[in-house]
């Protein structure tokens, strides 16, 4: 179950970080930032 509502968290934040993001490097460091938190909180549990 968190595992679910983690990666829907993680989709939302990708989404929006894109929609708010005008350049491609600018979409790719977002991602990036949100990939590596998302580790961080998952290696936690």
């Amino acid at each position: 179950m968190i595992k679910k509502s983690l990666l829907l968290i993680a989709i939302v934040a990708i989404a929006l970080s894109l929609f708010g993001c005008h350049t491609a490097e600018g979409a790719k460091e977002d991602i990036t930032f949100i990939g590596d938190k998302t580790l961080e909180f998952v290696e936690k549990e």
